[in-house]
């Protein structure tokens, strides 16, 4: 019995030295979880960020405002609103999402803080 019990030991340490089976899982738990972080944007200290995102066609990007003001994302830019997308996003935890059905470069922009928030989404 003792001898059966240093084999599965040994085992175990030679598996777990070479990844044991288990890495591949993990990491691609840590790539799906990158991925969804990856279509955050976090509105927070009258920044966002990040302040450019790539996604891919067809993701969903959310903007949530941590911060205690109300933040209204636009796209286009301050001196050139292009209408393509936008809407309120509420203080403490309010949300704003859009769906990307397009390849390009989008530019964004706080409409209440022109000046200090603005933002890219580069859609591939």
């Amino acid at each position: 019995m003792l001898r059966l019990l240093g084999s599965a030991t040994v085992a175990l340490l030679v598996l777990s030295a070479c990844g044991g089976g288990g890495a591949p899982a993990a990491a691609t738990a840590a790539a799906a979880s990158a991925a969804a972080a990856g279509s955050d944007v976090t509105v927070q200290g009258f920044k966002f960020a990040p302040l450019s995102l790539e996604v891919k066609v067809g993701t969903m990007v959310t903007w949530t405002n941590k911060d205690t003001a109300l933040h209204v994302v636009a796209s286009g830019t301050p001196s050139a609103k292009d209408g393509k997308f936008g809407g309120e996003v509420q203080p403490g935890g309010g949300t704003f999402t859009f769906t990307f059905a397009q390849a390009g470069t989008f530019a964004y922009f706080c409409e209440r803080h022109p000046t200090s928030m603005t933002g890219t989404v580069v859609v591939k």
